[in-house]
Parts: structure tokens; C-alpha cells; sequence
């Protein structure tokens, strides 16, 4: 998620540390938001909807998307 944010960048933190410990923020934002509130079974057939951010994968390997909004059904 970080690292898809076009309003900021690595020169703006002190060092990588801050850079980092920002970065985990989002991350912990988004479990707690988003995630953790997703149903775990009775996914298979659904339709999913989603919006996020992904690093280009390697040659074969599939995108890991890191969501924002995340709609199931409809």
C-alpha cells in the first residue's frame, strides 16, 4: 500500500526505519478495517470485487493484491 501512494515518498520520512514503521501502519489499518471483518467460507462461486495495489510479480507467478475495498456477491 505504500508504496502505491502517489502523495509520498521515501525523502520524506528521516530514515528507513520511519519509512518502514509507516508502511506497517497502513498495513495494520487495512487488516483491521477491511480484512479481518471478510467472511472466511462460503467463498467458492462468489463473485469479488476489488480495488487495491500489487508489485509487478515475477515471470509466472500470480499478483499478491493488497485490497482496499473488497465487495462479495452483487
Amino acid at each position: 500500500m505504500r508504496d502505491a501512494l502517489d502523495f509520498v515518498d521515501f525523502n520524506s520520512f528521516q530514515n528507513q526505519i520511519e519509512w518502514a514503521q509507516f508502511g506497517k501502519s497502513f498495513n495494520i489499518h487495512t487488516n483491521k478495517t477491511l480484512l479481518s471483518k471478510l467472511p472466511r467460507t462460503g467463498l467458492t462461486g462468489q463473485k469479488i470485487s476489488a480495488v487495491g495495489a500489487y508489485p509487478l510479480p515475477a515471470k509466472g507467478q500470480l499478483p499478491q493484491l493488497v485490497p482496499v475495498t473488497i465487495t462479495i456477491g452483487g
